[in-house]
């Protein structure tokens, strides 16, 4: 399942995005006193918020197009290759998302949310050179342990399982991500209504 698509960028995580912007200036003023071409000020850099707002409000069109005028750089701001992950899982090119959620994680190696969509990739890609059950598995018990709270998650680890045929694994814990669900106030259980279905589960009051 997906889980961390655009709510994660409110999260607030990459605080020293300020710092770039301090350091922008720096450069630029110590680039006129050498009598050398200033470098382009943090002003020029996208407004990441803004078009976030854009997936956010459902102006994907809009949202794309932002996007395609301001490239991949191997050097942007984390929460603008997050934005392009999340978008690129959002449309199923997975071969995107997957590579970009791989190179945040190499520099947040701790984060949950990221381990949990690389783990959701491998299991619905189609690609051979993505798809691999086995690491789809380690890295979503890897989530699970990082972030145990978080219903998402478990729903997630229940997709594994039950893509490998442990339908019983697969089912306890889907069970326990629905009641962690309920539990924390979600009032949209059908994701997770579904995952237990297709376990083999009657669910009270479906219908066959």
């Amino acid at each position: 399942m997906k889980r961390e698509i655009i709510r994660l960028f409110r999260k607030g995580r990459w605080p020293f995005i300020c710092l770039l912007t301090i350091g922008a200036v720096v450069l630029l003023i110590f680039g006129e006193l050498r009598g050398e071409e200033p470098r382009p000020s943090a002003s020029s850099s996208p407004d990441i918020g803004a078009i976030r707002r854009l997936f956010e409000e459902g102006q994907w069109r809009q949202g794309l197009a932002a996007l395609r005028q301001n490239p991949e750089t191997p050097n942007e701001a984390p929460e603008m290759t997050m934005l392009r992950a999340a978008v690129a899982l959002e449309t199923a090119d997975y071969s995107m998302a997957f590579r970009l959620y791989r190179r945040l994680l190499e520099r947040f190696p701790d984060d949950a949310g990221l381990k949990n969509n690389i783990a959701w990739i491998r299991l619905h890609s189609t690609d051979p050179s993505i798809r691999d059950l086995d690491r789809a598995l380690e890295e979503a018990r890897e989530a699970v342990f990082a972030r145990p709270s978080d219903p998402n998650i478990w729903n997630t680890l229940a997709e594994v399982y039950l893509a490998r045929g442990d339908r019983e694994k697969a089912r306890r814990r889907a069970v326990l991500a629905r009641d962690m669900a309920r539990a924390a106030g979600i009032e949209d259980l059908r994701i997770f209504n579904e995952t237990i279905r297709r376990c083999g589960e009657v669910l009270p009051g479906s219908g066959p």
